[in-house]
Protein backbone atom coordinates (compact mmCIF):
# COMPACT_ATOMS: atom_id res chain seq x y z
CA UNK A 1 0.00 0.00 0.00
CA UNK A 2 1.30 3.43 -0.87
CA UNK A 3 0.79 6.85 0.62
CA UNK A 4 -0.84 8.23 -2.56
CA UNK A 5 -3.66 5.72 -2.19
CA UNK A 6 -4.68 7.44 1.03
CA UNK A 7 -6.84 10.49 0.51
CA UNK A 8 -5.81 13.37 2.74
CA UNK A 9 -6.25 17.09 2.03
CA UNK A 10 -2.54 17.43 1.28
CA UNK A 11 -2.45 14.39 -1.00
CA UNK A 12 -5.48 15.71 -2.90
CA UNK A 13 -3.65 19.02 -3.34
CA UNK A 14 -0.55 17.17 -4.60
CA UNK A 15 -2.65 15.18 -7.06
CA UNK A 16 -4.27 18.35 -8.38
CA UNK A 17 -0.82 19.76 -9.02
CA UNK A 18 0.32 16.57 -10.72
CA UNK A 19 -2.81 16.39 -12.87
CA UNK A 20 -1.47 19.41 -14.75
CA UNK A 21 1.43 17.21 -15.87
CA UNK A 22 -0.79 14.78 -17.81
CA UNK A 23 0.09 16.18 -21.17
CA UNK A 24 3.60 17.39 -20.41
CA UNK A 25 5.78 15.13 -22.52
CA UNK A 26 9.17 16.14 -21.16
CA UNK A 27 11.31 14.74 -18.35
CA UNK A 28 10.28 15.29 -14.73
CA UNK A 29 12.51 15.27 -11.66
CA UNK A 30 10.75 14.09 -8.49
CA UNK A 31 12.34 15.23 -5.24
CA UNK A 32 11.50 13.99 -1.77
CA UNK A 33 12.93 12.36 1.31
CA UNK A 34 13.30 8.61 1.69
CA UNK A 35 9.91 6.96 2.12
CA UNK A 36 7.96 10.01 0.92
CA UNK A 37 6.49 8.19 -2.11
CA UNK A 38 8.63 9.33 -5.07
CA UNK A 39 8.17 6.19 -7.15
CA UNK A 40 4.44 6.25 -6.38
CA UNK A 41 4.29 9.77 -7.79
CA UNK A 42 6.14 8.52 -10.87
CA UNK A 43 3.65 5.67 -11.28
CA UNK A 44 0.72 8.08 -10.88
CA UNK A 45 2.14 10.43 -13.52
CA UNK A 46 2.59 7.52 -15.93
CA UNK A 47 -0.92 6.14 -15.30
CA UNK A 48 -2.50 9.53 -15.93
CA UNK A 49 -0.50 10.25 -19.10
CA UNK A 50 -1.10 9.25 -22.74
CA UNK A 51 1.67 6.66 -22.21
CA UNK A 52 -0.35 4.75 -19.60
CA UNK A 53 -0.78 1.71 -21.87
CA UNK A 54 2.96 1.51 -22.52
CA UNK A 55 5.68 -0.11 -20.40
CA UNK A 56 6.56 1.28 -16.98
CA UNK A 57 9.96 0.42 -15.55
CA UNK A 58 11.70 1.57 -12.37
CA UNK A 59 15.44 1.07 -12.16
CA UNK A 60 17.54 2.04 -9.16
CA UNK A 61 20.59 3.92 -10.38
CA UNK A 62 22.68 2.51 -7.56
CA UNK A 63 22.25 -0.99 -9.05
CA UNK A 64 23.90 -0.20 -12.37
CA UNK A 65 27.36 -1.70 -12.87
CA UNK A 66 29.91 0.82 -14.05
CA UNK A 67 31.30 -1.42 -16.80
CA UNK A 68 27.95 -2.50 -18.26
CA UNK A 69 25.86 0.66 -17.90
CA UNK A 70 25.84 1.50 -21.62
CA UNK A 71 25.01 -2.08 -22.62
CA UNK A 72 22.24 -2.27 -20.00
CA UNK A 73 20.67 1.01 -21.07
CA UNK A 74 21.23 0.97 -24.82
CA UNK A 75 21.63 -2.71 -25.63
CA UNK A 76 24.29 -4.48 -27.64
CA UNK A 77 24.79 -6.50 -30.77
CA UNK A 78 25.73 -10.13 -30.83
CA UNK A 79 29.49 -10.59 -30.68
CA UNK A 80 30.16 -6.99 -29.61
CA UNK A 81 31.97 -8.27 -26.50
CA UNK A 82 32.71 -11.54 -24.75
CA UNK A 83 29.47 -13.13 -23.63
CA UNK A 84 27.25 -11.17 -26.02
CA UNK A 85 25.70 -14.27 -27.62
CA UNK A 86 22.57 -12.55 -28.94
CA UNK A 87 21.28 -9.08 -29.76
CA UNK A 88 19.87 -7.24 -26.75
CA UNK A 89 17.76 -4.11 -27.20
CA UNK A 90 18.47 -2.63 -23.76
CA UNK A 91 16.39 -0.92 -21.10
CA UNK A 92 15.47 2.21 -23.04
CA UNK A 93 14.14 0.41 -26.09
CA UNK A 94 12.33 -2.06 -23.82
CA UNK A 95 10.35 0.96 -22.54
CA UNK A 96 9.38 2.12 -26.03
CA UNK A 97 6.12 4.06 -25.87
CA UNK A 98 6.21 4.11 -22.08
CA UNK A 99 8.09 5.49 -19.09
CA UNK A 100 11.48 4.74 -17.56
CA UNK A 101 12.01 5.88 -13.97
CA UNK A 102 15.61 6.42 -12.89
CA UNK A 103 15.35 6.07 -9.12
CA UNK A 104 18.03 7.87 -7.07
CA UNK A 105 19.52 9.42 -10.19
CA UNK A 106 22.16 11.15 -8.04
CA UNK A 107 23.85 7.71 -7.70
CA UNK A 108 25.09 7.83 -11.32
CA UNK A 109 28.83 8.38 -11.63
CA UNK A 110 30.44 10.79 -14.08
CA UNK A 111 30.72 8.30 -16.96
CA UNK A 112 27.14 7.13 -16.50
CA UNK A 113 25.91 10.73 -16.41
CA UNK A 114 27.74 11.41 -19.68
CA UNK A 115 26.25 8.33 -21.35
CA UNK A 116 22.73 9.27 -20.23
CA UNK A 117 23.20 12.81 -21.49
CA UNK A 118 24.10 11.47 -24.94
CA UNK A 119 20.68 9.87 -25.21
CA UNK A 120 18.78 12.85 -23.78
CA UNK A 121 20.52 15.17 -26.26
CA UNK A 122 19.76 13.10 -29.36
CA UNK A 123 16.86 10.82 -28.43
CA UNK A 124 18.83 8.05 -30.13
CA UNK A 125 20.09 4.75 -28.76
CA UNK A 126 23.38 3.39 -30.09
CA UNK A 127 23.77 -0.24 -28.99
CA UNK A 128 27.26 -1.45 -28.15
CA UNK A 129 28.87 -2.75 -31.35
CA UNK A 130 26.85 -0.54 -33.66
CA UNK A 131 28.67 2.16 -35.65
CA UNK A 132 25.94 4.41 -37.01
CA UNK A 133 23.66 7.14 -35.68
CA UNK A 134 21.58 4.63 -33.76
CA UNK A 135 17.84 4.21 -33.32
CA UNK A 136 15.27 6.79 -32.28
CA UNK A 137 13.57 5.82 -29.02
CA UNK A 138 10.18 7.14 -27.94
CA UNK A 139 10.20 7.03 -24.14
CA UNK A 140 9.67 9.40 -21.27
CA UNK A 141 12.32 9.71 -18.55
CA UNK A 142 11.27 10.40 -14.98
CA UNK A 143 13.95 10.59 -12.30
CA UNK A 144 13.90 10.71 -8.53
CA UNK A 145 16.27 11.93 -5.87
CA UNK A 146 16.31 12.53 -2.12
CA UNK A 147 19.20 14.99 -2.27
CA UNK A 148 19.58 18.56 -3.47
CA UNK A 149 20.70 18.01 -7.07
CA UNK A 150 21.10 21.74 -7.58
CA UNK A 151 23.70 21.79 -4.80
CA UNK A 152 25.46 18.75 -6.30
CA UNK A 153 25.48 20.56 -9.62
CA UNK A 154 27.10 23.60 -8.03
CA UNK A 155 29.76 21.41 -6.39
CA UNK A 156 30.50 19.71 -9.71
CA UNK A 157 29.41 16.24 -8.59
CA UNK A 158 26.35 16.25 -10.85
CA UNK A 159 26.57 17.59 -14.38
CA UNK A 160 24.78 20.90 -14.84
CA UNK A 161 23.72 20.05 -18.39
CA UNK A 162 22.28 16.71 -17.29
CA UNK A 163 20.40 18.40 -14.46
CA UNK A 164 18.81 20.80 -16.96
CA UNK A 165 17.80 17.89 -19.17
CA UNK A 166 16.26 15.86 -16.36
CA UNK A 167 14.55 18.74 -14.58
CA UNK A 168 12.09 19.77 -17.28
CA UNK A 169 9.72 20.16 -14.34
CA UNK A 170 10.51 19.50 -10.68
CA UNK A 171 7.88 17.92 -8.42
CA UNK A 172 8.63 18.17 -4.70
CA UNK A 173 6.93 15.88 -2.19
CA UNK A 174 6.66 17.47 1.27
CA UNK A 175 7.93 15.34 4.17
CA UNK A 176 5.43 13.93 6.62
CA UNK A 177 6.67 16.18 9.45
CA UNK A 178 5.48 19.23 7.49
CA UNK A 179 1.94 17.85 7.28
CA UNK A 180 1.15 16.33 10.69
CA UNK A 181 -2.57 16.74 10.01
CA UNK A 182 -2.23 13.85 7.53
CA UNK A 183 -1.10 11.38 10.18
CA UNK A 184 -4.58 10.40 11.50
CA UNK A 185 -5.75 9.69 7.93
CA UNK A 186 -2.64 7.64 7.20
CA UNK A 187 -2.90 5.67 10.44
CA UNK A 188 -6.56 4.86 9.81
CA UNK A 189 -5.90 3.67 6.27
CA UNK A 190 -2.83 1.62 7.19
CA UNK A 191 -4.80 -0.16 9.91
CA UNK A 192 -7.71 -0.80 7.53
CA UNK A 193 -5.43 -2.32 4.90
CA UNK A 194 -3.58 -4.40 7.49
CA UNK A 195 -6.89 -5.65 8.84
CA UNK A 196 -7.90 -6.71 5.33
CA UNK A 197 -4.66 -8.59 4.67
CA UNK A 198 -3.95 -9.97 8.17
CA UNK A 199 -7.11 -9.64 10.28
CA UNK A 200 -5.72 -11.72 13.15
CA UNK A 201 -2.88 -9.23 13.60
CA UNK A 202 -5.17 -6.22 14.00
CA UNK A 203 -7.87 -8.18 15.85
CA UNK A 204 -10.16 -5.16 15.95
CA UNK A 205 -7.66 -3.09 17.92
CA UNK A 206 -7.24 0.65 17.50
CA UNK A 207 -4.66 3.21 18.52
CA UNK A 208 -5.33 5.46 21.48
CA UNK A 209 -5.72 9.17 20.65
CA UNK A 210 -2.46 9.86 22.49
CA UNK A 211 -0.52 7.45 20.22
CA UNK A 212 -1.84 9.18 17.11
CA UNK A 213 -1.12 12.64 18.54
CA UNK A 214 2.44 11.67 19.52
CA UNK A 215 3.08 10.17 16.07
CA UNK A 216 1.92 13.43 14.49
CA UNK A 217 4.64 15.26 16.46
CA UNK A 218 7.39 12.89 15.30
CA UNK A 219 10.09 13.69 12.82
CA UNK A 220 9.83 10.37 10.98
CA UNK A 221 12.85 10.40 8.69
CA UNK A 222 11.47 7.42 6.77
CA UNK A 223 8.17 9.27 6.27
CA UNK A 224 5.23 7.07 5.24
CA UNK A 225 7.38 3.94 5.10
CA UNK A 226 8.57 4.48 8.67
CA UNK A 227 5.06 5.23 9.91
CA UNK A 228 3.89 1.95 8.39
CA UNK A 229 6.78 0.12 10.09
CA UNK A 230 6.01 1.68 13.49
CA UNK A 231 2.35 0.69 13.25
CA UNK A 232 3.19 -2.88 12.23
CA UNK A 233 5.57 -3.15 15.16
CA UNK A 234 2.93 -1.80 17.52
CA UNK A 235 0.42 -4.36 16.30
CA UNK A 236 2.89 -7.20 16.73
CA UNK A 237 4.29 -6.23 20.13
CA UNK A 238 1.35 -4.64 21.92
CA UNK A 239 -0.29 -6.83 24.53
CA UNK A 240 -3.62 -5.03 24.29
CA UNK A 241 -6.64 -7.32 24.10
CA UNK A 242 -8.55 -7.97 20.84
CA UNK A 243 -10.93 -5.11 20.18
CA UNK A 244 -9.06 -2.94 22.66
CA UNK A 245 -6.98 0.20 22.50
CA UNK A 246 -3.21 0.25 22.04
CA UNK A 247 -1.88 2.67 24.68
CA UNK A 248 0.88 5.25 24.44
CA UNK A 249 2.96 3.21 26.91
CA UNK A 250 3.36 0.50 24.23
CA UNK A 251 4.68 3.06 21.74
CA UNK A 252 7.17 4.40 24.31
CA UNK A 253 8.32 0.88 25.19
CA UNK A 254 8.96 0.00 21.55
CA UNK A 255 10.88 3.22 20.96
CA UNK A 256 13.00 2.69 24.06
CA UNK A 257 13.87 -0.80 22.86
CA UNK A 258 14.77 0.49 19.39
CA UNK A 259 16.91 3.22 20.94
CA UNK A 260 18.82 0.71 23.06
CA UNK A 261 19.38 -1.79 20.26
CA UNK A 262 20.11 0.47 17.32
CA UNK A 263 19.91 4.10 18.41
CA UNK A 264 16.98 4.36 16.04
CA UNK A 265 13.96 6.10 17.52
CA UNK A 266 12.52 9.61 17.74
CA UNK A 267 13.25 9.82 21.49
CA UNK A 268 16.63 11.66 21.28
CA UNK A 269 15.09 14.21 18.89
CA UNK A 270 12.11 14.64 21.21
CA UNK A 271 14.49 15.22 24.11
CA UNK A 272 16.66 17.78 22.33
CA UNK A 273 13.73 19.69 20.87
CA UNK A 274 11.82 19.83 24.16
CA UNK A 275 14.85 21.19 26.04
CA UNK A 276 15.20 23.99 23.49
CA UNK A 277 11.51 24.66 23.02
CA UNK A 278 9.08 24.47 25.97
CA UNK A 279 6.23 24.95 23.52
CA UNK A 280 7.11 21.60 21.95
CA UNK A 281 7.19 20.05 25.42
CA UNK A 282 3.69 21.44 25.96
CA UNK A 283 2.55 19.84 22.70
CA UNK A 284 3.92 16.48 23.84
CA UNK A 285 2.21 16.92 27.22
CA UNK A 286 -1.15 17.52 25.58
CA UNK A 287 -0.55 14.77 23.00
CA UNK A 288 -0.24 12.29 25.86
CA UNK A 289 -3.57 13.50 27.28
CA UNK A 290 -1.65 15.38 30.03
CA UNK A 291 0.06 12.22 31.23
CA UNK A 292 3.16 13.44 33.09
CA UNK A 293 4.81 10.00 33.16
CA UNK A 294 4.46 9.48 29.41
CA UNK A 295 5.65 13.03 28.76
CA UNK A 296 8.68 12.44 30.98
CA UNK A 297 9.59 9.22 29.16
CA UNK A 298 9.14 10.79 25.73
CA UNK A 299 11.21 13.93 26.25
CA UNK A 300 13.63 12.70 28.91
CA UNK A 301 13.08 15.30 31.61
CA UNK A 302 11.95 14.88 35.20
CA UNK A 303 8.37 15.14 36.37
CA UNK A 304 9.49 18.04 38.56
CA UNK A 305 10.65 19.92 35.45
CA UNK A 306 7.34 19.17 33.76
CA UNK A 307 5.49 20.52 36.80
CA UNK A 308 7.71 23.63 36.82
CA UNK A 309 7.12 24.30 33.12
CA UNK A 310 3.43 23.63 33.52
CA UNK A 311 3.24 26.29 36.22
CA UNK A 312 5.61 28.73 34.50
CA UNK A 313 4.02 28.57 31.04
CA UNK A 314 0.41 28.02 32.09
CA UNK A 315 -0.13 24.64 30.47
Amino acid sequence: MGSLLIETPNIRHLKRRMSRLKHFAGPILIHGESGAGKTEVARWIHDESPRRHGPFEIRGCGTFHKETFVATMYGYQRGSYTGAERDEKGLIRACEGGTLVLDDVDALDADQQSALLDFLDTGRVVPVGRNDHGILADIRILSTTNVDLAALRTSGWFRADLFQRLAGIIVSIPPLRSRPEDVPYLVERILECTADSTPDLVAGRRLSPSVISVLALCDLHGNFRELERVLNQLLVESESAPGGEIPCSDLIRIWKQADRLAGDSPLPAFNAKARQDPEFARQVYYATQKNALHTQELIGITRQTIAKWRDSYGW
